[in-house]
């Protein structure tokens, strides 16, 4: 068994034991166990963090992050690989049981305002930020800086994705809402914040993506500046 599997079943085993029940927003028949404030931590030098006590559909992870980062929302990139991880929620926007064949031959705007896609492409008061970029810059000119902050969160915008009735947003506001970089000695580590978690679904997708995406920024600033960045955690 990984060390990956160990973090994860006792983060379980917490939920599980010191866990309140709550009700699933919008759905009163549907209940959850919750934990504030639960961390988990992995190593990126020994092992990569894919689960084996659960079934991970890697490839699916990885390409929904790297849709994420490329910063539209355009869901035909998922469609044309047959991912169908945002099917649900785009047909609430759109309405529409056909919303793929309509998405596809152009009577349909492709893209989802999401947050997710502010990595990326972030936009307020008229100025646009490539945050990523931004990280992949400066970090390996300044690592003993502590800002290189990520945030998906825009204050502005976010609460509108709420239904003002009470039942479910059509859209969610980002569950991982931020992720921070720090480096010391070559080594570069990630902090990511995520103000809900589904256990068994979301969070073995979330921790691949993760640290698929600590290699990427490590690799991208390695090629950019010569410098010698190794995931650390």
């Amino acid at each position: 068994m990984k060390r990956v599997d160990l973090t994860y079943l006792d983060l379980i085993d917490r939920i599980l034991s010191q866990g309140f029940k709550k009700p699933v927003f919008g759905q009163d028949n549907l209940f959850r166990y919750s934990l504030i404030g639960q961390s988990m931590h992995m190593s990126l030098k020994l092992e990569f963090p894919l689960l084996t006590t659960k079934r991970v559909n890697w490839k699916w992870a990885i390409a929904e992050m790297l849709w994420f980062i490329q910063g539209t929302g355009d869901i035909r990139y998922l469609i044309e690989k047959n991912i169908t991880i945002w099917d649900s929620w785009a047909e609430k926007y759109y309405g529409k049981a056909n919303w793929k064949e309509l998405v596809m031959t152009g009577f349909e705007d492709p893209c989802l305002p999401l947050h997710y896609t502010s990595i990326t492409n972030w936009k307020e008061s008229g100025v646009s930020v490539d945050q990523s970029q931004w990280v992949i810059d400066y970090l390996p000119k300044a690592p003993e800086r502590n800002s290189y902050v990520v945030s998906l969160w825009s204050p502005s915008t976010v609460y509108n994705m709420a239904d003002t009735t009470g039942l479910e947003p059509v859209l969610l506001p980002a569950c991982h809402f931020s992720h921070q970089l720090l480096a010391q000695d070559n080594k570069l580590s990630m902090v990511v914040n995520i103000r809900s978690n589904d256990m068994p679904l979301g969070n073995p997708f979330n921790v691949a993506q993760y640290a698929a995406l600590t290699h990427m920024y490590a690799m991208c600033m390695n090629n950019a500046s010569g410098t010698n960045f190794e995931p650390d955690r």
